[in-house]
């Protein structure tokens, strides 16, 4: 009786821990400064390119996001 009540506060919880640890690069990108990690170095790999490639790479980046949260979909709807 309770976890049917609570699948939808377990998704959004679900969903926000997701997108701020896939958010997580963008303070690596602004403090780290010292030592180049993997993500760091892909993402200078991708910025020497041109503005078309780095707009593919952002779309192809942006399929994980959407693949979650259409999977978490159907637990966000309230229930009746």
């Amino acid at each position: 009786m309770i976890i049917p009540a609570a699948t939808p506060g377990i998704a959004v919880a679900a969903l926000f821990v997701w997108l701020y640890s896939w958010n997580e690069f963008l303070y690596a990108r602004l403090l780290t400064t010292s030592q180049n990690t993997l993500p760091l170095q892909v993402f200078q790999a991708i910025d020497r390119g041109t503005k078309q490639q780095m707009a593919a790479v952002a779309a192809v980046l942006l399929l994980p996001i959407l693949c979650v949260v259409s999977v978490l979909q159907r637990y966000l709807r309230p229930a009746r």
